[in-house]
This record gives C-alpha cells, structure tokens and sequence, in this order.
C-alpha cells in the first residue's frame, strides 16, 4: 500500500509577526561513563551525530506560531540519554491542546512500549513513531540502566496526518538502519538546532516536511522490496557481482533456482524490467561510473563492464543515457 506524501505548506497571507524560533537547552542526565561497553553501536553513532554532544534537547519557542501560514512544524529535537525514573503516558502527555507527533530512534540503551494492547521492547536500531495523545505508554524498564535516542517532535495537522498513516500501515516501531536517509537527516535536524542554524518557523516546517517524506518513501520502498522473492534477490544480487563477466539470463535462471521462462515472469514480474534490461542497466551504470573517474577508452570501458561488442554498447547506452558514451565521457 502506497502512503500518500504530506502536502507542502499552503502559502496563504500572514500577519506580520516575529518568525525566528528561539532555541533553549534543557539539560538531561548525564550519560552512563560504561555505555559503549555495554553497546557496541554507540560510538559509531555518536561520530554520526558529528558535534551533538548527549544530554541536551532544544526546544524550540513557538508563541507566534499560530499567525505564521504552516501546517507542520518542528517543535524540538535532541540527543537524550534518560536512566532513572522515565515514564511517558500518551494520554496524559501532552502539555499542549494541538496534537504532536514523536519521533524516536534508539541509538543504545532500550526502552519499552505499551501501544495498545501489545507490549515491546525498543531496541537500538529501532524507530519509534507516536502521535499524541494517544493510547499508549513508554518508559525506562527496569532491566535496562539507560535510553538512548535521538527524538524529533512535530506538530502541524498535515503531519500528524501523515505520521498517523504511517504508523497505522507498518506499526508504532519499524527497524531501520542508522545510515538510513531519514535517520541521518534526523541527525542533521538536530545539529541545525544545536548550532542555532533553524532561523525561521518556515525552516522549521521545511525540515519537518523533509523528513517525513524522507521517511514515508524508505519505509514504503522497504516494504515492496520485503515483497520480492528471495529467488529474485538472489538472481539480482549474482547479476550485481558478475555484471562484467559473460553472464547470460539463463546463468541469473540458474542462480535463482528457477526454470528460464517462469524466472523471466517472476523477474519483470517484482522488478518492473526484464532480466536482460537490469543486466544491461547495471552495466550502464558501472560504465558511467568508469567514463567519468578513469582514463579507460570507451572500448575498454564496455569490455570492462561486461560487453562483448563496443557498437552494441554505444547502442545500449544512448538508449539507457540518451547521449553516446564519448559525449558523456566529455562533461
């Protein structure tokens, strides 16, 4: 099921009021000495997060808001460790009348959650996605010493909409790498606000619909490639090792332990494409990649990536590019 993308602001005439978002720290407790002892990830995700140092959230002011013409905002981001006593309640949460959504990811530690009725553990790698209020509970369990997450809140009725829909189509909690784009640009969000570099309630609401787009398509992408046969994967991934070798539709047949003709079906079937046209397009490809960064000839170019004839590979990629290879080679 695709998820529609939220709708950019609507630009409609505004009061005239002060825009800039005021940014405040507020401080957390500090972040157990043993934490990379006990999590591996959480060196390498702290170097991600570049100069965001854990123990700080930054808030941002928003008395104005309401004369400004947005419909989704950022509300306040953060790098948080929490140990101790931490408890939240959706229902009684939110210190505001408009609705908020959160977004958490777990970079060490782990929480817990109640949504609904299903109870789970919240693991690093792991997002959490929540609107409030809501019927639901997360806190610190008692076997975890600390929660590490980095969090961005979001209000604004076209983003709670959206955030809604995504979490009734995949769930509250989904895994997703760390060098995911959305998560990065999670990250990014939270540097802007440590460095004071979001100047306006317009940056603001640009970054909040930058990231829930962000989001919307990986997880949408990741649910069509969940769909795909592992036969298929396995015959995409033979084709992406040994796209320079003489490697035929009956050899990615092979691979995928299938008979030719049903795994011509079942291939353009998941992929959009038949088995011939992605080998091809992958060895475009590594071919432009070559063309712009070596020194190679166009004919060493298409014997390196796999064809056997220089003119079928000036044909094919002027099909695939739309410019002849020595053009290209040329920009």
């Amino acid at each position: 099921m695709s998820i529609p993308m939220p709708r950019a602001p609507r630009r409609t005439k505004a009061k005239a009021a002060p825009l800039d978002p005021k940014v405040t720290s507020v401080p957390y407790p500090e972040v157990p000495s043993n934490r990379e002892s006990k999590n591996p990830l959480t060196g390498s995700l702290l170097s991600a997060l570049g100069n965001l140092e854990p123990g700080r959230s930054f808030i941002l002011s928003t008395q104005q808001l309401e004369e400004a013409p947005l419909q989704g905002w950022i509300v306040g981001c953060g790098l948080s460790c929490e140990t101790g006593e931490y408890s939240w309640n959706g229902i009684t949460r939110s210190r505001s009348e408009q609705a908020e959504v959160a977004f958490q990811y777990t970079l060490a530690g782990e929480g817990r959650l109640r949504h609904g009725k299903k109870e789970v553990p919240i693991l690093p790698g792991q997002l959490m996605m929540l609107v409030t209020p809501g019927n639901y509970r997360y806190w610190l369990p008692a076997n975890s010493e600390y929660w590490m997450f980095v969090f961005v809140s979001i209000r604004g009725s076209e983003l709670v909409s959206f955030f809604s829909r995504l979490i009734k189509e995949f769930g509250p909690v989904v895994n997703i790498p760390p060098e995911s784009p959305a998560v990065q640009f999670a990250f990014e969000i939270c540097r802007r606000a440590r460095s004071n570099r979001i100047e306006s309630f317009y940056a603001a609401s640009e970054l909040a619909f930058r990231l829930a787009t962000k989001l919307g398509h990986e997880l949408c992408h990741n649910q069509k490639e969940e769909a795909i046969p592992a036969s298929i994967k396995a015959a995409r991934e033979f084709c992406i090792r040994n796209y320079s070798s003489n490697v035929s539709v009956g050899d990615m047949a092979a691979a995928a332990g299938l008979s030719l003709s049903y795994f011509t079906t079942l291939f353009e079937k998941n992929l959009g494409m038949t088995p011939r046209s992605f080998l091809e397009k992958i060895r475009i490809e590594q071919a432009c990649q070559l063309l712009q960064n070596s020194e190679l000839s166009v004919k060493a170019v298409a014997y390196a990536t796999g064809f056997r004839d220089p003119n079928y590979f000036a044909k094919a990629f002027r099909r695939f590019v739309g410019i002849a290879p020595t053009s290209f080679s040329r920009q």
